[in-house]
């Protein structure tokens, strides 16, 4: 039981994180809508170019929360990329909105109907500190 239980887990895990890569970086969907500034974040801020010649302390902080399916998606739904993309494929009579098909993907891949439906999210963020030598 429990062995089938760790199977269906791992394939809802490796189903989603499959289907986030394709959403936020693929070029059909958010990629090329990212400010190119993104980039600094994505690589951990270890390609800023100091004008000067720093000593660096890095480390990182993890958080994670218990989402509801709805509330994450409200969550995506802030990002710059999300919006400039459903400007873009929006007109008079449409109204493009790729985190409801991203939603609608979520609760597939769950095997859920429910927006309620419980998700854990993990955010690691990087911190540099730095000082001029």
């Amino acid at each position: 039981m429990l062995q089938t239980l760790l199977k269906v887990c791992k394939t809802y895990i490796t189903n989603i994180l499959t289907s986030i890569p394709q959403f936020y970086n693929g070029p059909e969907y958010l990629g090329p809508y990212w400010d190119p500034r993104r980039k600094l974040i994505e690589t951990r801020y270890e390609t800023i170019d100091f004008p000067y010649t720093p000593h660096i302390e890095r480390t990182s902080v993890t958080y994670s929360e218990l989402k509801p399916i709805a509330s994450y998606c409200m969550y995506l739904d802030t990002w710059s990329a999300v919006q400039k993309y459903n400007a873009a494929h929006s007109n008079a009579e449409t109204k493009s909105d790729i985190v409801a098909q991203m939603k609608q993907e979520f609760k597939q891949v769950l095997n859920t109907s429910d927006d309620g439906f419980e998700i854990k999210v993990i955010w690691d963020m990087p911190i540099v500190f730095t000082v001029k030598k």
